[in-house]
């Protein structure tokens, strides 16, 4: 015998899924991207690589609007971090203070 939920129901709970989904996926960027950022980048020291494989997906339907804003910003950041030269730690911490601000949005609104 399965649990019985209306329409209604089914919404908020594929609902919720997508906000825990999104918040492990911004837990396991923002851990790598932290640890990334520790390291002085090297020529192919796998800085990009690390940035590039933790990327969240913040194209995700029905997320707090401003959340994948934020989400949106980090990808930017570290769009720019990984093309810099010299600011690639700036921009990485920059887009993990992104990916707090739409943790607690997603955190608040769940």
């Amino acid at each position: 015998m399965g649990i019985e939920l209306d329409g209604t129901q089914i919404v908020a709970v594929a609902a919720f899924l997508r906000v825990i989904n999104a918040l492990e996926n911004i837990e396991r960027a923002s851990r790598c991207w932290k640890r990334v950022s520790r390291h002085r980048p090297r020529r192919d020291s796998g800085f990009s690589n690390g940035l590039r494989t933790r990327r969240p997906d913040s194209a995700r339907a029905g997320l707090h609007p401003e959340a994948v804003a934020h989400l949106r910003e980090a990808e930017r950041l570290v769009a720019k971090a990984k093309a810099s030269a010299f600011f690639k730690r700036k921009h990485t911490e920059k887009a993990i203070l992104e990916q707090q601000k739409a943790r607690a949005l997603l955190v608040e609104s769940s």
